[in-house]
């Protein structure tokens, strides 16, 4: 009967050649490597040819290739949908591989997902958009490429209105992906008007959609000052306030982050924020009292994620608050 040793053995095999090369090489001690080597017997040579035929028909690019040529085919039927959403799942899971992230753009599958994204049918387009994200995620050059395709505007446009939340929530997910931390990317959401995107998803009922659009939003406030200037020009400020006055939800800590972020370096935020008729210090003074009011506020950190978000949140607010009013 195998062991836990045989089963660690079998996950530690290589998935390519090359790495079958290697495998050997590290796994052969050099006392049982013979000096000079003599003919290969035919079962050693069957064997061997086994080896290789498994690992190519095991090979995760041409697994991947197949997919995406899949893909490609019409869905009608239920049965069809089912093969469709389960190759989308498969490939997804196949790009959490950075290396086989760069092999989907390469293979110019951005245009077929491109078309999924436009799929009558919900359960194809938020997963092709979860695909989107995971292949962009962090990786520069398929974030230029996604961009090069126009899968933006599109991904922009399911997440405003899409009939079906789960696909407004991947699309923004992916979108966010595909923008943060890539200034070409950042440029081209405010020119397909992001930023109203983002305050329509805050302004919805869906906590995930909020969350996302909150935390996009206050992560491109860390780059181009110049974004800054838009938001102001769009009323940001006052409609971030308005929301934070709203029940307290997860998302009021990307708010807050967002607000620390625009008035940081820019005196025009700053000055804004400061208007008489804004409220916005006992706004902040209200927050800090409730949260620091909420049972779940006085709960060890180990045993409830709720402290977690509330004690975030007040350093937050205690840095605005430093920041807006030191001079007041």
């Amino acid at each position: 009967m195998a062991g836990a040793g045989d089963d660690e053995d079998r996950q530690n095999l290589p998935g390519n050649w090359k790495g079958m090369l290697k495998f050997c090489i590290e796994n052969t001690a050099s006392e049982d490597s013979p000096s000079r080597p003599g003919p290969m017997d035919e079962e050693t040579k069957k064997w061997l040819q086994e080896v290789f035929a498994s690992l190519a028909d095991n090979d995760p690019v041409k697994h991947m290739a197949e997919n995406i040529q899949q893909l490609q085919q019409s869905c009608e039927s239920e049965d069809d949908i089912h093969r469709h959403t389960d190759l989308l799942d498969d490939t997804q899971a196949l790009c959490e591989d950075i290396d086989l992230a760069m092999d989907f753009q390469k293979m110019g599958a951005y245009g077929v997902v491109q078309g999924l994204l436009q799929s009558e049918h919900a359960d194809i387009r938020w997963r092709a958009a979860q695909l989107i994200a995971t292949v962009v995620q962090n990786n520069p050059h398929c974030q230029q490429k996604a961009l090069e395709t126009q899968l933006l505007p599109l991904l922009v446009h399911l997440a405003d209105s899409d009939a079906n939340m789960l696909v407004r929530v991947k699309a923004l997910y992916a979108v966010s992906c595909l923008v943060r931390q890539f200034p070409e990317g950042e440029e081209a959401f405010v020119s397909v008007d992001g930023f109203s995107v983002l305050m329509r998803a805050m302004q919805s009922d869906e906590e995930k959609l909020q969350v996302k659009a909150a935390f996009l939003l206050a992560n491109i406030m860390l780059s181009d000052p110049k974004h800054k200037d838009t938001l102001c020009d769009m009323g940001m400020i006052e409609q971030l306030m308005n929301l934070l006055r709203c029940e307290q939800a997860p998302y009021h800590e990307h708010l807050v982050r967002a607000l620390v972020n625009l008035v940081t370096d820019h005196p025009r935020s700053l000055e804004e924020c400061q208007r008489p008729q804004h409220a916005l210090k006992d706004l902040l003074s209200q927050l800090m009292t409730d949260l620091q009011g909420k049972p779940e506020y006085l709960v060890s950190v180990t045993v409830n994620k709720l402290f977690i978000y509330h004690y975030i949140v007040l350093i937050i607010v205690n840095v605005l608050e430093k920041i807006l009013f030191r001079i007041s």
